[in-house]
């Protein structure tokens, strides 16, 4: 798990600040940010390949109660019949 903040204690902290806010460097906050838009990147991309496939399957389903479908059985062949040289 990463953490993007860095705990404070009340001794670290000089009196008068706002114990719940800390200050952090524009590149500190642009690593945060590009490692946050990693992963909704990756987030956006899982979710949209999810999607697809209950798409898929959803349209295997209606189309095989239709009889559109038809198992195809093949027969088995030895890996090494099937090499060309």
């Amino acid at each position: 798990m990463i953490v993007f903040c860095i705990p404070i204690t009340r001794e670290s902290q000089p009196e008068g600040e706002d114990p719940l806010a800390y200050s952090i460097t524009v590149d500190e906050f642009k690593s945060a940010v590009m490692k946050l838009l990693t992963y909704v990147r990756e987030g956006i991309i899982l979710l949209f390949s999810v999607a697809v496939h209950l798409v898929e399957q959803r349209k295997r389903k209606s189309e095989n109660a239709y009889g559109r479908i038809m198992p195809m059985h093949l027969d088995r062949y030895d890996d090494d019949w099937k090499q060309l040289f």
